[in-house]
């Protein structure tokens, strides 16, 4: 008569650990889309304030000045779009398996 060994593991523990990995991710990548908006938004108005000083002023050196504030803001602004992951202790989500669409 041959021996059958049956084990059972209980997962519940991993099952619900995993749930809320997946509910506190969702919540991050929420805020981190409403914060870069946030961002892209007071960048773009830092940008239109800064062109429209520009081109309402006289003095060549306080347009120099502008000039660059506009490329800091306009780089600013590449640079938060170019960021389509967020970084939890310095991994991105998508390397857990996790994105920011999912």
């Amino acid at each position: 008569m041959g021996r059958t060994i049956i084990t059972f593991v209980a997962i519940t523990r991993r099952v619900y650990a995993e749930k809320a990995l997946k509910t506190a991710t969702d919540k991050l990548s929420l805020l981190s889309r409403i914060a870069k908006d946030h961002l892209q938004r007071t960048v773009d108005q830092m940008a239109e304030t800064v062109k429209n000083a520009e081109a309402h002023c006289d003095d060549a050196v306080a347009r120099v000045f502008f000039s660059q504030m506009r490329i800091h803001a306009t780089n600013l602004h590449a640079s938060s779009n170019s960021r389509n992951h967020i970084k939890i202790s310095g991994f991105p989500l998508r390397h857990a398996g996790y994105s920011e669409n999912t």
